[in-house]
């Protein structure tokens, strides 16, 4: 045997934990070898040191001690385990709520087709009469009415130039329906 195989099974040999047969490798190797002898002497010697050193009993409250502490690492170790799942649970809600644009699924197609009913409706409502109001109604009335053609001839606007105007008050209603639209998909989005 090699002096550092010794040196690593001197305690267990002074302990006679050794088998017989390294064991016997063991005395050997010492009868021989310097270094190991006054290794064993100092391993000896630690043991003589020790056993000057009064053994006391332990505390009758230190078993009950321990064992708490072993039941609560017991405990966290559990809620360490139950965590990574209920956050990995979480995790895979909001993968789901949030699904990254260019998915089908449908969810999705569920999105589309009430951002198309709620532009539908919009529109429906802006250029129709539903009921007793509308405001495209409202719009063009205002064009036609005596008000304006008095604020028309206040200003010099011809029949022509009043045309242009309604034609112009129509472009900001269908702007105002596509800026609802943009208004829509977005928040939507």
């Amino acid at each position: 045997m090699r002096c550092r195989q010794v040196q690593r099974q001197l305690p267990n040999y002074r302990d006679e934990a050794v088998d017989g047969c390294s064991r016997q490798e063991i005395e050997q190797h010492l009868a021989e070898c310097i270094l190991c002898q006054q290794e064993l002497e100092a391993w000896a010697e630690l043991d003589r040191v020790l056993s000057e050193f009064p053994t006391g009993e332990p505390p009758p409250e230190l078993l009950a001690t321990v064992m708490e502490k072993v039941a609560l690492a017991d405990k966290e170790a559990a809620l360490k385990q139950a965590k990574p799942k209920l956050i990995e649970r979480a995790a895979a809600w909001w993968t789901r709520l949030k699904k990254p644009e260019g998915t089908d699924s449908q969810s999705d197609l569920w999105g589309l087709l009430i951002n198309l009913g709620a532009s539908l409706a919009a529109t429906w409502l802006f250029f129709t009469d539903w009921g007793s109001y509308s405001l495209g109604k409202e719009i063009i009335s205002l064009v036609q009415n005596s008000a304006w053609q008095e604020f028309a001839s206040l200003f010099q606007i011809s029949a022509g130039t009043s045309q242009v105007l309604e034609d112009f008050l129509w472009n900001v209603r269908i702007e105002v329906v596509g800026s609802f639209y943009s208004l829509l998909a977005f928040w939507l989005a």
